[in-house]
């Protein structure tokens, strides 16, 4: 009688635990990525007003910011700032935010949807 009991408990746990890991699946927390972060661009630095950095520059960190598209705002914004790059986020939820009209190859402005990265431009 206590095998049979001791396979009951088993199962009723089991079955317990599959109904966590179903409800953990239905939440309603971000679906993005939350790393490990891309390998940091290496970017050489500016002499001067050499245009050639900037464009340079924008691609390399183009290149790296790309990745970040599907991570979870949080994560994707502590990539940026670990690389040592500036983050910007130019809309959220379908509402674009008024941002300044300077350039910078060492932005990232970040498109989001509940919580997402769906777009990422530099500048």
């Amino acid at each position: 009688m206590t095998h049979s009991r001791n396979r009951l408990l088993a199962l009723g746990v089991l079955g317990v635990v599959t109904i966590s890991l179903v409800l953990a699946g239905c939440s309603s927390a971000p679906e993005g990525v939350r790393g490990p972060c891309p390998a940091p661009p290496v970017i050489t630095p500016m002499n001067n007003d050499d245009l050639d950095w900037f464009e340079e520059t924008a691609v390399i960190v183009d290149d790296y910011a790309q990745q970040l598209v599907g991570f979870d705002e949080t994560a994707a914004q502590g990539c940026v700032e670990d690389a040592g790059l500036s983050w910007r986020v130019i809309a959220r939820d379908g509402e674009y935010f008024a941002v300044t009209a300077d350039y910078s190859p060492q932005r990232v402005n970040a498109v989001i949807k509940k919580s997402v990265v769906t777009e990422i431009s530099i500048g």
